[in-house]
């Protein structure tokens, strides 16, 4: 394994690190947030996780087909951290539920797409070609 995919492979752990370290920090006090801060009721909480749910169902069949088309998973890896991101930042600037909307959908798409294959495939991917293909 060559210095650039080691550099790859680090940068990408730490980034999965600190995303998780991320969700799991908010996870719990989402629902006091969304209900006793900006005043939304449980059907609102229900519905933001919903919604978030829906993108991510509708999306990973299309994201997977082009990433195994394109023959990229770097790209979809940085788009799902770069929308987690600017996620959690859109919280600290959200008066009223509404707009933890577009914020909340992206988080979870951020968490469905680093918390399956894409990150996953693309570490194996250097780790089989480095152990079993390499001469």
């Amino acid at each position: 394994m060559d210095n650039d995919e080691k550099k790859t492979i680090t940068t990408f752990a730490l980034a999965s690190f600190l995303n998780d370290l991320g969700s799991d920090l908010i996870y719990p006090i989402w629902p006091l947030f969304v209900t006793g801060i900006l005043g939304a009721n449980m059907a609102v909480l229900g519905l933001l996780d919903g919604l978030g749910e829906a993108l991510v169902a509708l999306s990973q069949a299309g994201a997977g087909y082009l990433s195994d088309k394109i023959r990229q998973r770097k790209v979809f890896i940085y788009w799902g951290y770069l929308f987690g991101a600017i996620s959690r930042f859109g919280y600290a600037f959200a008066v009223i539920w509404q707009h933890l909307i577009p914020f909340r959908s992206a988080l979870r798409y951020c968490r469905q797409k680093n918390s399956h294959l894409p990150g996953f495939s693309f570490v194996g991917v250097h780790l089989f070609k480095h152990h079993f293909i390499s001469p």
